[in-house]
């Protein structure tokens, strides 16, 4: 499935490739970081728990929403997932927040 229509009650589908997406906006994110970001910064993102920490720019926007870019496409990213934001070595979560 690439996408529904829920008011037409219609899915669509195709190929593998049409689920990858270079970037994603996320919300109500929560930073443990000492401050929250004002400024792009270079991290690694996962957009659930068991995908791998990928190479990735997350920009911080208003209201507690970031738009993360992301060096290579992804597959499947889903609204109500959660992304996580790791410092570049993968040692430590910077904070996090749900897809749009």
């Amino acid at each position: 499935m690439t996408h529904f229509d829920a008011e037409m009650r219609v899915v669509y589908v195709g190929p593998k490739e049409a689920l990858l997406r270079q970037e994603l906006i996320a919300s109500d994110t929560n930073w443990i970081m000492t401050e929250a970001p004002t400024e792009p910064f270079e991290a690694l993102a996962k957009i659930r728990y068991n995908s791998a920490a990928v190479p990735a720019t997350v920009i911080p926007l208003p209201e507690r929403r970031v738009q993360v870019k992301f060096r290579e496409p992804q597959p499947a990213i889903t609204p109500g997932q959660v992304l996580g934001v790791f410092d570049p070595s993968d040692t430590f979560i910077l904070g996090g927040g749900w897809i749009d």
